[in-house]
């Protein structure tokens, strides 16, 4: 668990809109930035270094005021031994609740989920950089945008929720996912890995967490969008139904539905659910960040 690059530029982005304040990270974060990088994206004196460790380095360029950290160890010093497999009653203490490449690693997600939004205020924020796509292994999860515009709902006591794709061989850009709407899936497929990057503010003094597929709410609901069938469709089906003969239907009739034209999924411009954004037009030029009166 740590802070590259990409995780770097998503505190810039939050930190860009206010600071972090006081801080939960969710496992002791490293710091996964070369020095050289570090000093050319920050604009740090030259001779300039943190780590191993975030806590100077939350405090210094992004606005907290103090940092704690939560792990189900202490073997790497974490300021409190939780173990977020487990729920536990906290009094919410924290402005932000920062979780880079945490929760992948927790068995139980859904007690996890719960565990990151009982540490936050009402009205902090909570921060996530998680593995999404070619991350399988790394951990227990992979995770879709779909869960957190869910999970993140108004109705369940959020607001403000955005959630970004990015790809670990693009430095340069990120990709905003769509709410999804009308029963319509948003997905996507790509060649390299690829993170989930999710900021939501905590509305609510107490959270829920009724989270259902947004798809089959809207079919549930009788709301999903029907479009007719075309031509080429209605040739797919038919071939399928000839005997021994199914197995051509995918060649000479490929359907272009939603679920299933792959062209359809890529991370590319022909994704609907997708914007293509540069990194550099999102985050303003990176200056110290004034740091609000410490209020604890």
């Amino acid at each position: 668990m740590g802070i590259d690059l990409h995780g770097l530029r998503l505190l810039q982005y939050a930190a860009s809109q206010a600071p972090l304040g006081a801080t939960a990270t969710i496992g002791r974060q490293n710091i996964h930035v070369s020095d050289a990088v570090l000093q050319a994206v920050l604009h740090l004196p030259v001779g300039k270094r943190y780590g191993p460790f975030c806590e100077e380095l939350l405090i210094e360029r992004f606005g907290a005021t103090s940092v704690a950290s939560f792990d189900a160890s202490d073997y790497e010093q974490a300021t409190v031994v939780r173990d977020f497999n487990k729920p536990f009653d906290h009094d919410g203490a924290y402005d932000t609740v920062l979780d880079i490449g945490t929760l992948e690693h927790i068995f139980d997600v859904s007690v996890a989920f719960r565990n990151v939004a009982a540490l936050c205020k009402p009205d902090g924020r909570i921060i996530h950089a998680l593995p999404a796509n070619n991350y399988s292994g790394h951990g227990f999860w992979q995770f879709s945008p779909e869960l957190f515009f869910s999970l993140y709902s108004e109705s369940n006591g959020f607001a403000q929720t955005e959630v970004f794709i990015a790809e670990l061989d693009d430095e340069r850009h990120w990709w905003k996912a769509n709410v999804p709407k009308n029963g319509v899936r948003v997905e996507y497929t790509s060649a390299s890995r690829s993170y989930v990057l999710v900021l939501t503010r905590k509305q609510a003094a107490q959270t829920a967490q009724h989270v259902q597929q947004s798809d089959y709410v809207a079919n549930w609901r009788g709301q999903r969008l029907s479009k007719p069938h075309s031509t080429r469709d209605q040739l797919h089906t038919a071939l399928r139904r000839v005997p021994l003969a199914w197995r051509l239907a995918d060649v000479i009739f490929p359907l272009r539905n939603s679920h299933s034209d792959a062209r359809m999924h890529r991370l590319s411009g022909g994704n609907r659910h997708f914007t293509k954004l540069a990194i550099s037009a999102l985050i303003p030029a990176a200056e110290p960040i004034s740091r609000p009166p410490d209020s604890h």
